[in-house]
């Protein structure tokens, strides 16, 4: 992992800090050991960036999933905006019930069932797809059986190893993800 000036981190396997809010939310959901300065993505309540010097595209829904997770688990939800909405990203009922949670707030029955539905899907019809979102709502739900029947019925560590150490050059967070992931559901 590279980290500039301010503290925050850049994917190895990427050629800017684009994707940064992103791996650093990831970072503090999944108890990376090193502080990452979450709050500096926090434009406003409501306003968010990638990366607060080197943003060139809008804060997407990619984006919003792993960072509101992380200011979650930093214990500050009140910087999480629940009913954001992205910069033209559909939010489905599942991504909507990770917000409120991420706030503070309890997700509806509804978006609990969207969650089981999108895990269904992941699971069954698009395996090869990129599990980081569905991860980190799986991990910060309060009830366990959602990531327990996940990681169960899906190749969750192949999907890590795939997208961070084969693609994004992060073999230590690779490993470290599929770690923590192992003690929680054991």
């Amino acid at each position: 992992m590279i980290l500039d000036n301010l503290g925050l981190p850049k994917i190895q396997g990427a050629d800017d800090f684009n994707d940064s809010a992103m791996f650093a939310g990831m970072l503090e959901a999944f108890n990376w050991p090193q502080y990452i300065p979450l709050k500096m993505y926090v434009v406003s309540r409501g306003k968010y960036t990638r990366h607060p010097r080197e943003s060139k595209y809008k804060f997407s829904r990619d984006q919003t999933i792993p960072l509101f997770a992380g200011l979650q688990r930093l214990g500050l939800a009140a910087l999480v905006d629940p009913d954001y909405k992205t910069e033209g990203d559909f939010i489905s009922p599942d991504v909507r019930g990770h917000i409120r949670r991420c706030a503070g707030l309890t997700a509806t029955w509804y978006q609990d069932a969207a969650l089981w539905l999108a895990m269904l899907y992941h699971i069954y019809v698009n395996p090869e797809h990129e599990s980081n979102q569905i991860l980190c709502m799986l991990w910060i739900h309060h009830d366990d059986k959602y990531l327990k029947y996940f990681c169960n019925n899906y190749k969750y560590e192949r999907s890590i190893r795939d997208y961070w150490e084969n693609w994004r050059q992060e073999s230590e967070f690779a490993e470290h993800m599929i770690k923590v992931i192992r003690e929680r559901i054991k």
